[in-house]
């Protein structure tokens, strides 16, 4: 239990890295969530997706995901 407890802490750390928003950046943040990356999402979609990835159980994955 110990080391799956470790492992889901390392992998939410590794996948929300940067994710920290304070009121001083927050205009920046904003923008820089809106501008759109190579894949044509915004920065914002991607890192929504990253954190429903680390938030879903795991009894909930399917082989279709």
């Amino acid at each position: 239990e110990q080391y799956a407890f470790l492992h889901e802490a390392a992998k939410v750390a590794m996948t929300c890295i940067n994710t920290t928003v304070t009121s001083n950046n927050i205009a920046d943040r904003v923008q820089m969530l809106q501008r759109r990356s190579v894949s044509g999402k915004t920065e914002m979609e991607i890192e929504f997706e990253a954190v429903c990835r680390v938030s879903v159980d795991d009894s909930q994955i399917t082989d279709e995901e």
